[in-house]
């Protein structure tokens, strides 16, 4: 399985911003707890965790997409745009519409027409790479109306100065 490098990135760096999760670790298995629903998991959203970022970011996004799944484009997982800055993190389980944390951004449709969350599941066979990215952005990102997942991941990387990511794997026998 070839190693996903985006603008420079590797494991989860760029101009000395950190972007880390205490559930998922850099090229290693996505634990069960973030693993869709019908994939046997409990589909909590990761907690994620930010420092450095540079001065003129004040706002982030993160999207989860997996780039190997049997869908042109690949699947997005989660769409969480505008999240401040300073909030420096996100609490476990926030991509759930019950979470009190829930709206600490924009929350949009994923590929699952969800709002939120949707965690990696994958057709049995070959594990999928998940890749966990953090957008920085100097200004909020206004999202086109019923957007297109893609589309919308589109706007963000036009609009971003930077992106971190973090790559989880899993699959399924």
């Amino acid at each position: 399985m070839k190693p996903l490098i985006s603008m420079g990135i590797i494991a989860g760096m760029v101009w000395g911003t950190t972007f880390t999760s205490p559930q998922i670790k850099p090229n290693s298995p996505i634990p069960k707890g973030q693993v869709y629903y019908s994939c046997g998991g409990d589909n909590i959203s990761p907690m994620f965790q930010w420092d450095k970022l540079p001065k003129k970011v004040k706002f982030v996004s993160v999207v989860v997409w997996d780039p190997d799944a049997p869908k042109p484009g690949g699947w997005y997982h989660w769409l969480l745009l505008n999240i401040p800055a300073k909030r420096k993190g996100i609490p476990l389980g926030a991509g759930n519409p019950t979470n009190p944390f829930f709206n600490i951004g924009k929350e949009l449709k994923n590929d699952f027409g969800e709002l939120g969350y949707g965690g990696p599941c994958p057709p049995p066979g070959k594990p999928h790479r998940y890749l966990f990215k953090l957008y920085l952005q100097k200004e909020a990102i206004t999202p086109p109306k019923n957007g297109k997942p893609a589309d919308v991941e589109k706007i963000i990387k036009e609009k971003s100065i930077g992106v971190v990511s973090i790559v989880g794997i899993y699959g399924r026998k």
